[in-house]
């Protein structure tokens, strides 16, 4: 007779548990629509990096991403204040921008020094 509700007893817990960790993943996995625009926003200038290294390594210089010929597919700089530069040494992009509307600009920068975009300043 004690196995049957020790048994009840495990289902039970077990229930419990399951129930709080999918509480608990939908609740924590959600992103705002502000950490949305930073992730893009950094995901970005980690495709900038990669492109600028790609060209540097077939070409030996870094291009200047604010050249006609590269603005196609650097469309989402036109979204963001940037500052740019290019030089035979290497490159800086700047991008800043108040992504959550609190009058706050926040500040992100890559250079060729690696790809993770370095936080100046948070939004």
């Amino acid at each position: 007779m004690d196995r049957p509700r020790s048994l009840y007893r495990l289902v039970e817990i077990g229930l419990i548990l399951l129930v709080l960790a999918g509480v608990g993943t939908v609740r924590f996995s959600r992103l705002t629509a502000e950490e949305q625009l930073v992730i893009e926003l950094e995901a970005s200038l980690e495709q900038l990096y990669a492109l600028e290294i790609d060209h540097f390594r077939r070409h030996k210089r870094y291009f200047d991403p604010e050249a006609p010929e590269y603005r196609d597919y650097l469309v989402w700089l036109d979204e963001y204040e940037c500052e740019v530069r290019a030089h035979a040494g290497g490159f800086t992009v700047i991008a800043k921008a108040d992504l959550d509307g609190d009058g706050v600009v926040g500040v992100w920068r890559v250079d060729q020094s690696g790809p993770v975009p370095q936080v100046l300043v948070s939004d």
